[in-house]
């Protein structure tokens, strides 16, 4: 019934009678049941309970890897191309970024990064915004908004799709990120092209990135730190980042031209000031998304907008 090869094991004399007649093989301890032994009984009924004890710890550990995977944050290695960590600068070439979801069907996934970087192209050339601020801003951090309205960017953005290239597409989890150019003739977008860094650099830390602790500053240009919770899709939270921050250029320029609907409270401490439902209608012109970033700590995506400061640049809506 077994192979003499094998060592040891247990060999029922009587299939309708193992508990009363056993033996084993190769030298061990033979015995024979006639009036039904209680370790035997303890074998039969305790040995398939062992045998499934590795099997649930093994699907346990399974459902707990699985639920930690569903829940997990960006690793503490978090990837990104230089590209997108820090917006090339080319002269000539209007440049922005484009997000997408994961397709099967390659032309639609194209479709989808022109669209989307042709919107954010529109909104960050020329686009009227109004939003409103509520609660308390810590100095040297962003200020969330409570609402933001973006307006008269429709049709710049349909005109853009048209005409805009993709220079270079990073695939990331959940999503895909693409570096979209316009550049007046190739020899201008085949510069861009040659001078792209596509190396990945690692944007995750345990504080806020270094130009959010401490903020740039440069003459003739204003700017302005978006702030977005974690999400699922690191590409949405990231656009969600870069609307703040054109919502946190908004406030800048309005306290600059003196244009806020109303003013800030006194100062709680040194460090912060209160708003009291705050807000601005300002047109930004030439907004350009120069950095992103992440932190694991606070689990929050950042975004750095800039913008010119000149009054031809600037507007207060009607």
């Amino acid at each position: 019934m077994f192979p003499l090869s094998l060592k040891s094991g247990l060999v029922p004399r009587n299939k309708f009678n193992v508990l009363k007649t056993a033996t084993t093989i190769n030298g061990c301890r033979q015995f024979v049941k006639t009036g039904g032994s209680l370790c035997s009984i303890m074998m039969v009924f305790l040995l398939p309970v062992l045998l499934m004890i590795p099997l649930i710890s093994c699907q346990h550990s399974q459902q707990i890897i699985s639920r930690n995977t569903e829940n997990s944050l960006p690793p503490k290695t978090f990837l990104i191309p230089q590209w997108y960590a820090e917006l090339p600068k080319v002269d000539g070439c209007r440049i922005d970024y484009g997000y997408s979801g994961i397709y099967l069907d390659a032309n639609r996934q194209k479709e989808d990064l022109l669209k989307n970087g042709s919107v954010n192209m529109a909104k960050n050339d020329n686009v009227f915004i109004e939003v409103g601020w509520a609660g308390t801003q810590t100095h040297g951090q962003g200020l969330t908004a409570s609402y933001i309205l973006e307006k008269e960017w429709q049709g710049r953005a349909s005109v853009l799709e048209k005409k805009l290239k993709i220079v270079r597409e990073y695939r990331m989890e959940n999503g895909i990120i693409a570096l979209c150019a316009f550049c007046p003739d190739e020899s201008l977008l085949q510069g861009l092209i040659d001078q792209i860094d596509d190396s990945l650099v690692n944007i995750n830390s345990d504080d806020p990135p270094e130009w959010v602790k401490e903020p740039i500053s440069h003459p003739g240009h204003v700017y302005g730190i978006g702030i977005a919770p974690n999400q699922i899709k690191p590409g949405s939270a990231w656009e969600e980042a870069e609307r703040q921050a054109r919502a946190a250029l908004a406030f800048n320029l309005a306290v600059h031209h003196k244009v806020l609907l109303k003013t800030i409270s006194e100062s709680t401490s040194s460090m912060s000031q209160k708003l009291s439902e705050t807000k601005a209608e300002i047109v930004l012109t030439d907004v350009t998304i120069i950095r992103h970033g992440y932190s694991h700590a606070d689990q929050s995506f950042y975004a750095l907008a800039q913008m010119p400061i000149s009054a031809g640049r600037v507007n207060t809506g009607n």
